[in-house]
């Protein structure tokens, strides 16, 4: 069963999803955020049709580690997601996604954003099983 990443914004939320391994993040889609139920039903779905077990959300942190606007945001919105989708939900440090997915001149860099926090996140847990 994949795990889904998400890279929550304002605007656009990028979602990516691991092979059934959980070992490569593979970028998924993007959504255009309209409202919280509208979002709800998106990855309500997204997460039936691709038998999700776990979901990872990047967590916006200053590079000073001082919490922001938006981490509250994201803290919410994690919690939200949990609760309303019965999911494990896992937060993943997301510093520098952004410039990392902007430097790969991307297109879609929500969904580039979001797979690097995968990827990050697998990476992690793959050096910890060892």
């Amino acid at each position: 069963m994949p795990i889904l990443a998400i890279d929550y914004g304002e605007k656009r939320v990028g979602l990516a999803i691991s092979d059934p391994e959980d070992r490569i993040a593979l970028k998924y889609k993007t959504i255009l955020l309209e409202d919280a139920k509208q979002l709800l039903e998106e990855l309500k779905k997204v997460c039936q049709e691709e038998e999700v077990k776990r979901v990872v959300i990047g967590l916006p942190i200053s590079l000073s580690g001082q919490d922001s606007k938006q981490t509250k945001a994201v803290r919410e919105f994690a919690e939200y997601v949990r609760i309303k989708l019965n999911l494990d939900v896992q937060l993943e440090d997301e510093r520098l996604t952004s410039v990392e997915a902007e430097r790969t001149q991307a297109k879609d860099i929500d969904e580039e954003s979001a797979r690097l926090i995968l990827q990050t996140y697998l990476d992690r847990r793959k050096k910890f099983r060892r």
